[in-house]
């Protein structure tokens, strides 16, 4: 099930050209235990964007999305990426609010699904890259503690404003989450 519809939701990004969206769009809550892919076929209908532009805070993160900002703590605007996906080139996602495209311009993380998110420092899952177990949030990828990828990464590849892009699995763990330096 989960495959069919990650297919049908591909599909309505690559037709729609990323429609804009003023709002997030609505979820029913979480089930324990139950991955985010799980959780979105259950509770979203299949019109349920891939991805959907963020203009407000961390509320507008919908469960089952994770979701990058702009600004820190939540600020500016950006985009929410549907659990279960993968998305190679975070600048095909740019907006009226965004001010240019999502690669590179991370300040802010929310992960708002229970399955670990991949962010890479390369487009097309090159290394480095780091990992964010579920329901875990970054208000400020820079300050007062600046987040590595992890390997191969140099002292130099810091997360904040570097990731190219991600994947959001539907199983599993970080075994070495995104640390702090």
């Amino acid at each position: 099930m989960t495959r069919n519809l990650r297919i049908v939701l591909g599909g309505i990004a690559a037709v729609g050209s990323l429609l804009a969206m003023s709002s997030a769009p609505a979820f029913a809550g979480p089930a324990v235990g139950v991955s985010t892919a799980a959780r979105v076929a259950k509770a979203t209908p299949a019109t349920a964007p891939v991805a959907y532009e963020i203009t407000g805070g961390k509320s507008d993160c919908s469960l089952g999305y994770f979701c990058i900002w702009n600004g820190p703590d939540y600020t500016d605007d950006g985009w929410a990426f549907a659990g279960g996906n993968d998305f190679p080139y975070l600048s095909d996602y740019s907006g009226s609010g965004t001010g240019g495209t999502m690669r590179n311009a991370d300040e802010s993380f929310y992960n708002n699904t229970v399955d670990p998110v991949r962010p890479y420092y390369s487009p097309d899952y090159g290394d480095p890259h780091t990992c964010i177990n579920g329901e875990q949030a970054f208000p400020n990828l820079l300050s007062p503690t600046e987040y590595y990828f992890n390997t191969p990464s140099t002292p130099e590849d810091i997360v904040y404003r570097d990731v190219a892009s991600l994947t959001i699995d539907t199983t599993g763990s970080c075994s070495a989450p995104m640390s702090k330096e």
